[in-house]
């Protein structure tokens, strides 16, 4: 495989270097490939399923843009996806290194993080 000009749509300013096989793992493409399939959407001007719990116990379903979800623009210039990376929102009440989240969306100047995502699977 010529990983040369190999990536993700949409994922241009990234701590992750996809043209590495190391970038390539089962939990490296786990957490991008959705980040990719948001700037897809965004590209085509497509909508995101959003499903919210009601306190009544039902699913309410609506749709959400891409945007919305990553907090910036997917095609914006700026935008940065930093992923597996500390998240430094609550660094001055820790002690020691904060733990590192899923994906951090920052400006790629890094002054302004606009978004946080973690996932976790339930067993």
């Amino acid at each position: 495989m010529d990983l040369a000009n190999a990536g993700l749509f949409g994922i241009k300013n990234s701590n992750r270097d996809f043209t590495q096989q190391s970038s390539w793992g089962k939990n490296q493409f786990n957490s991008a490939f959705p980040v990719a399939l948001l700037c897809y959407f965004h590209s085509k001007g497509m909508e995101c399923v959003y499903l919210t719990s009601q306190k009544d116990g039902t699913i309410k379903q609506s749709s959400i843009s891409p945007s919305n979800v990553l907090g910036m623009k997917c095609d914006d210039a700026d935008i940065y996806f930093s992923f597996e990376s500390p998240l430094s929102l609550y660094q001055e009440v820790l002690v020691g290194r904060p733990p590192a989240i899923d994906l951090v969306v920052a400006k790629k100047d890094k002054t302004e993080k606009t978004k946080r995502f973690a996932v976790w699977k339930s067993n």
